[in-house]
């Protein structure tokens, strides 16, 4: 709004509006608002592509486990981490037996847990790249990142350079990706 008032550069509703959801799916992403917080406010929680049916909520216990690829596919689990002093990603590349093929990590400089999601999966693919593998299933514990990747259109311009480079990495690939509770991607997490 300061731009617009005192640099003369435009600034569209559709702009903002989608500024404003993208922070919001952002603030979700990381826990810090919930479905919950949206229950009187329908319209726009569909708009902003929030599930919120929380009434019909049963809490279930479930265990959650890392399961073995199927072959001739390799797993490549991995997670992002911001802090307030810290942020890093890392990740690990297994076998069809479950034995690690490389492990990786990293310190960031980034303050977007978005961002650090998903340079854990650039590095992880770029590592299955160089090794010559042919068939990953990738498997993180954002959901968000998973949408970011699989947008068409640009709903995450801060990481459209990575988001793209991640897209020409899976290129190269047969893959599958898939989110996993962070429970289930303990090694990574």
């Amino acid at each position: 709004m300061n731009d617009s008032k005192h640099n003369n550069i435009k600034i569209w509703a559709n702009q903002i509006i989608n500024n404003v959801r993208i922070k919001v799916l952002h603030l979700i992403a990381v826990n810090l608002l919930s479905q919950k917080n949206f229950k009187s406010c329908n319209r726009l929680a569909r708009y902003f592509g929030i599930n919120i049916n929380v009434a019909n909520v049963t809490k279930v216990a479930r265990i959650m486990n890392w399961l073995k690829p199927v072959t001739p596919y390799i797993k490549l689990n991995t997670d992002g981490s911001v802090g307030k002093t810290a942020s890093g990603m890392g990740g690990i590349i297994r076998n069809s037996i479950g034995n690690p093929i490389a492990t990786f990590a990293g310190p960031l400089s980034t303050k977007s847990v978005l961002t650090a999601e998903l340079l854990g999966i650039s590095q992880g693919l770029k590592i299955c790249l160089e090794l010559g593998i042919q068939n990953v299933h990738i498997e993180v514990d954002s959901k968000l990142a998973i949408q970011a990747i699989s947008a068409t259109n640009v709903v995450y311009p801060n990481e459209f350079y990575i988001i793209r480079r991640i897209k020409l990495l899976l290129s190269s690939f047969n893959f599958t990706i898939s989110y996993i509770y962070r429970e289930g991607n303990a090694c990574a997490d």
